[in-house]
């Protein structure tokens, strides 16, 4: 399925990101589509935005069109790929992205790796990109590694992608996506690839961290 022209936005904006770090063209975007500057600056980890949004809004489904619009920005005489670095907690997910990129392009050379290999992107200078999926189940000290492993990388940009209001815990409130504190760069995605029902998205966001109270509440014996 494409994207709708709101997503094509979304879409553009995470890609001039991840193409010139240095922010200047992606603030202009993002700020003239009515974004929070508040939200867009909070953070500090290099060259790295947080791609976030309900379940089913579609940000697995914006991977290969974000990679492909990066590639188009990057594409010169010598480049006829992206090297993508793929990090996820789970097998399934790392093949879901692998498949898409490669269904969409398959001359990308894609990797994918668990998340406790986070320091294998230190030394991967030639990377195009490293992508974080399911940020809101990565705890604070692997949060850290990724931040340290970019940071001596030095080059490469990371695209994390995570469910804002999820509840990804019942042992630590805080590892309800810690990422979106941590993050140089915020960016929502709310309206949905798979379907139009935006009313049903935003009663979503409502519902799921009401949920969350109650479950800690009755943890602790207040309900």
């Amino acid at each position: 399925m494409l994207p709708n022209t709101d997503q094509q936005r979304r879409i553009l904006e995470v890609a001039s990101f991840l193409n010139n770090p240095s922010q200047s063209l992606t603030d202009a975007l993002v700020l003239a589509g009515g974004g929070d500057k508040k939200t867009w600056t909070k953070g500090a980890s290099e060259r790295s935005i947080l791609f976030t949004g309900s379940q089913g809004v579609g940000k697995s489904a914006a991977i290969p069109f974000i990679v492909e619009t990066l590639f188009g920005l990057k594409k010169s005489g010598s480049k006829q790929h992206l090297k993508i670095m793929v990090f996820a907690p789970g097998d399934e997910n790392r093949i879901e992205i692998h498949g898409r990129i490669r269904a969409m392009n398959p001359l990308h050379t894609v990797t994918v790796h668990p998340l406790e290999k986070v320091g294998s992107i230190a030394e991967a200078r030639d990377a195009d990109l490293v992508i974080i999926d399911e940020a809101h189940v990565i705890d604070k000290k692997r949060l850290g590694q990724f931040r340290e492993a970019l940071k001596k990388n030095g080059v490469t940009p990371a695209l994390y992608l995570g469910d804002h209001n999820q509840v990804s815990s019942l042992d630590d409130p805080e590892s309800v996506l810690p990422a979106q504190h941590a993050m140089l760069r915020t960016l929502p995605l709310t309206v949905s690839f798979r379907h139009g029902d935006v009313e049903s998205i935003t009663t979503l966001d409502l519902l799921e961290p009401m949920a969350y109270q109650n479950i800690y509440q009755q943890k602790e014996g207040v309900i």
